[in-house]
């Protein structure tokens, strides 16, 4: 039989199981391709002073595991235990389920979310505790368990990935769950705490950094989608320029984003599946720049560095530091906000978060009161990534041609006639209404001169200040 008793005896220590949940929080945000269906999330800001790893699967079954400074307290119910409220004849939790929770913890059982309308007790089958100063996880002494079942409470079911930690068993509930492969050695990586990179988190979803699916993502946030198009210029619902461009290596080029002051950024090739895109920049001036080998670098780049565009003027653009904050003091927690599930990257509180990130400081006395446990903040994983996503070969091949493109000789730019041009990147009157790009492109220069400081620290995946990018799909 299996029961919170014997689980008591498998769990790690709270640290352990802390970094554990959290592993499997990004994984799962990894994974899914809708944040809404995801099983396992980490909220880091559940109360005061106050984290929460949560479960639930969608089917009636739910976890929470509460990180407090008073200690952990871990509840499970198993809507088809015998033991559930719903089973008993009072709708009552079952006898000595918590009895015994100790003062300190007993309080986290109140949690609304915890309660059912039509139950006047919290949804319980399963419960075990370790108060700071214990050396081991507790459970309710006086139980007594009905027979005939080999889980009972439901624990060895609910708390399987808790107590089985390998990554061939987390890959294995991953892959059935999704019904698709999961990559181990992707897990084992996430599993070990560190940090999430652009490459583990395409191993484990190919499709979720896919160009279209990037930008249907933005599009569903209008809170993403609104500070991408002021804070990173990159504006989803200006797809239409001035005035078009033409590539004389017949490349096709699609408008994805503008930005206020007139330019439009261009996904360039084909659009194939699993390939990425070069993205160019064109100014209102005709000037063009080549800025990024994928869509998911150049909201990066988008996201980590304010005022980008000024970088492929030759002038320094502001960098988050005391200067820039002071001018947009809202800009980290905005940015924090509105990018969590658009690919772009999301630094908590402007620092990376792996599974080994301490825990919070303890609340001050006066934001202990039960006044302040009703107001949660809605469940969220935070993952770090570094470097940024790997390049596909046909994508080099993509963007050294259009590299080529936006370097090659004025009078060649298009088909067209062109009138005289300069060959510093000046506007082009093209036929037909369309706009010549003749500026270097900054991949394409790397080579004979360096970038601006802060354009090469975010293209490594590193804001100037050197805090990692964090990176959820």
């Amino acid at each position: 039989m299996s029961t919170v008793r014997e689980i008591a005896a498998l769990l790690p220590a709270p640290s352990e199981l802390r970094a554990h949940l959290r592993a499997l929080a990004v994984l799962e945000a990894a994974i899914c391709d809708d944040p809404e269906f995801c099983q396992y999330t980490f909220d880091p800001a559940w109360g005061p002073g106050e984290e929460a790893a949560l479960m639930d699967n969608g089917s009636g079954d739910d976890f929470s595991v509460l990180f407090t400074p008073a200690g952990v307290l871990i509840r499970g119910f198993d809507h088809e235990s015998e033991m559930s409220p719903y089973g008993t004849e009072d709708e009552q939790v079952w006898p000595g389920v918590m009895d015994d929770v100790p003062a300190s913890l007993r309080p986290l059982l109140d949690e609304p979310a915890f309660y059912d309308d039509d139950l006047d007790t919290p949804r319980i089958t399963a419960c075990l505790w370790w108060e700071t100063g214990d050396t081991a996880w507790r459970t309710g002494s006086a139980i007594a368990f009905p027979d005939g079942n080999e889980d009972p409470d439901g624990s060895g079911f609910l708390f399987r990935l808790l107590v089985d930690r390998s990554p061939d068993t987390v890959r294995a509930h991953f892959e059935d769950y999704y019904e698709r492969p999961v990559p181990v050695d992707a897990v084992r990586h996430v599993l070990a705490g560190h940090a999430l990179t652009a490459a583990t988190a395409l191993a484990l979803n190919p499709a979720a950094l896919a160009d279209d699916a990037l930008l249907q993502r933005i599009a569903a946030q209008p809170e993403a989608a609104a500070f991408l198009a002021g804070d990173g210029e990159f504006d989803v619902t200006r797809t239409d320029p001035i005035e078009s461009i033409v590539l004389p290596n017949g490349l096709p080029v699609e408008p994805v984003a503008g930005c206020n002051a007139g330019g439009t950024h261009y996904l360039c090739g084909p659009a194939l599946p699993g390939s990425a895109r070069p993205v160019l920049y064109t100014d209102s001036e005709g000037r063009a720049s080549l800025i990024a080998e994928s869509l998911a670098e150049a909201l990066t780049l988008a996201v980590v560095l304010p005022s980008w565009h000024d970088a492929l003027s030759g002038f320094r653009p502001p960098a988050l530091n005391a200067d820039y904050l002071d001018d947009h003091p809202d800009h980290p927690p905005s940015r924090t906000a509105s990018s969590p599930r658009s690919a772009s990257p999301r630094p908590p509180s402007g620092r990376s978060w792996t599974a080994s990130s301490p825990p919070p400081p303890a609340p001050s006395p006066t934001d202990s009161s039960p006044a302040h446990r009703t107001r949660r903040n809605p469940p969220s994983s935070h993952c770090s990534a570094s470097p940024l996503p790997p390049v596909r070969p046909d994508a080099t091949r993509t963007a050294k041609d259009v590299g080529r493109a936006v370097t090659h000789s004025p009078r060649r730019l298009t088909t067209d006639a062109l009138a005289s041009t300069s060959s510093e990147g000046t506007r082009s009157s093209c036929g037909h209404g369309t706009t010549a790009a003749t500026a270097t492109s900054p991949l394409h220069r790397a080579h004979s001169g360096p970038w601006p400081r802060d354009l090469r620290a975010a293209r490594r995946g590193l804001a100037p200040s050197g805090c990692r990018l964090p990176l959820t799909p």
